[in-house]
């Protein structure tokens, strides 16, 4: 058999399999990988890991729904908007104060007028003080503040809002 006997049906059959095809693009690995899901392949639910984070409190003042051990308002547990009647905390940041200092607080409405007021002293070492919110179950649905002060010198102001179930909003 002669030599050009064998080439012309493998020139033959390399033809046949070149037709028009669109070639496949190299698949690598990081293209195939499924997304990471660590809560679930730790064992911890979805809902867990779907919390926001709770990075400390490095304002002076804070409004949120509770406090940590410490008496910070943690990042996830901020917030402006409460509804009538539920507790809720201001926490004031003392470590900047000076021994002895007194931490004043004024509830007010949208107009200026006291609602409440509370003061407190720090003990040695509280990092934080936290004031309870005054009982807001009478309190019409709107914006108040919270004016906080320190041997006659304002550590902050914070506006919140009171709303009523049921009531829309964001």
């Amino acid at each position: 058999m002669s030599t050009k006997v064998l080439t012309i049906p493998l020139v033959a059959l390399t033809l046949l399999g070149c037709h028009n095809e669109p070639k496949e693009a190299p698949v690598h690995a990081a293209d195939t990988a499924q997304p990471s899901t660590p809560a679930i392949e730790q064992g911890k639910s979805a809902a867990v890991e779907a919390r926001p984070e709770l990075r400390p409190q490095t304002a002076l003042v804070e409004l949120g729904y509770s406090p940590n051990e410490d008496g910070a308002v943690t990042e996830g547990m901020k917030s402006r908007r409460f509804l009538a009647g539920l507790s809720f905390v201001l926490a004031v940041r003392t470590v900047d104060l000076g021994e002895g200092a007194s931490v004043s607080v004024r509830w007010r409405d949208a107009n200026g007028q006291d609602l409440s007021s509370e003061t407190k002293r720090p003990t040695t070492g509280q990092s934080f003080l936290d004031f309870a919110n005054p009982d807001t179950t009478q309190w019409t649905a709107g914006f108040y503040r919270v004016e906080v002060e320190s041997s006659g010198k304002e550590l902050g102001k914070l506006e919140f809002e009171i709303f009523r179930a049921g009531a829309s909003g964001g």
